[in-house]
């Protein structure tokens, strides 16, 4: 698999982790649930793994970029 491929192939994984995270941290912040902390943190944590998944094609500054 190209390079390419595989860069996009995981884009649109984080991508779609960042909506469903984005999603989940919504609704607990609307309804006041006790997991908004949670999605919070793993919120975030996906911002960096889709910084350090550009790493490789377009270097740390681009990835460390927020």
């Amino acid at each position: 698999m190209s390079a390419n491929i595989s860069l996009r192939l995981a884009m649109r994984k984080l991508w779609s982790d960042h909506v469903f995270w984005t999603r989940e941290y919504v609704i607990a912040a609307i309804t006041g649930t006790a997991n908004g902390d949670e999605a919070a943190a793993r919120l975030l944590r996906n911002q960096e793994d889709i910084g350090n998944a550009i790493i490789p094609f377009y270097g740390q500054l681009a990835g460390a970029k927020h």
